[in-house]
């Protein structure tokens, strides 16, 4: 449930639950099942990013690293990362719960969630990134083979690269694993 869809096929929890009987426990070796498994790999991204995934992939995306971020002041730090997580419905170290956080689609793809990452897609990578990416490589490059015809075609048409590296951001591929 957590690496492929709210409903996995029962294949793949077959072939994992063997796995793990047949090795005593031996994580590797289930997830060695799930990523060898042709159902594994076939078929549409079915998970929703969680926020967090969402901005570590953007930020990722458009050329960040780990150190770069961490370089960053608080204040900065706060605006491009816990405020709009907070906001995206994934507060900062704040589960809701000792099972920490949800897993379903639904519990990421809100008017609310969808609202706040479309806003920080077309803010934030403009006040970030110098020079912003093509936002034609920059689809290819982040989505791959995923790209939406409809994704490439309304980036290439945007009025500048911010909105088109923000179509990209807020896009459907973009936004699920």
């Amino acid at each position: 449930m957590h690496f492929l869809s709210d409903t996995p096929a029962p294949a793949v929890v077959e072939a994992m639950a063997t796995a793990w009987t047949a090795s005593g426990g031996d994580l590797m070796q289930v997830y060695t099942a799930l990523l060898r498994h042709p159902a594994a790999l076939s078929g549409p991204a079915a998970k929703a990013r969680q926020p967090w995934d969402f901005l570590a992939a953007a930020l990722r995306g458009l050329g960040f690293r780990g150190e770069d971020v961490m370089g960053w002041p608080d204040e900065r730090l706060r605006d491009v990362m816990i405020l709009p997580l907070r906001a995206m419905g994934q507060a900062w170290k704040s589960p809701p719960g000792p099972d920490g956080w949800g897993e379903a689609i639904e519990t990421w793809i809100t008017p609310q969630g969808l609202a706040e990452r479309i806003s920080w897609a077309m803010r934030w990578p403009a006040e970030l990134a110098a020079p912003l990416p093509d936002p034609q490589e920059f689809a290819q490059r982040v989505l791959g083979d995923r790209a939406a015809p409809a994704t490439l075609w309304a980036c290439l048409r945007a009025e500048n690269r911010a909105e088109g590296v923000g179509i990209v951001l807020a896009s459907p591929e973009f936004n699920r694993r």
